[in-house]
């Protein structure tokens, strides 16, 4: 359980000293239905060409 909390602390260091945002993360299952997978950090970048 310790090994999980400081996984986490770690990954909210990284998302708040960076541009990534929290997110809620689902998957898709075969039969239509979404798995709640937990939350996440995204990071998105706009690049024009």
């Amino acid at each position: 359980m310790g090994e999980q909390r400081e996984a986490s602390a770690s990954a909210a260091a990284v998302a708040h000293s960076s541009n990534m945002q929290r997110v809620k993360v689902y998957r898709l299952r075969d039969g239509g239905k979404w798995d709640d997978q937990g939350t996440g950090h995204v990071a998105v970048d706009y690049i024009e060409v």
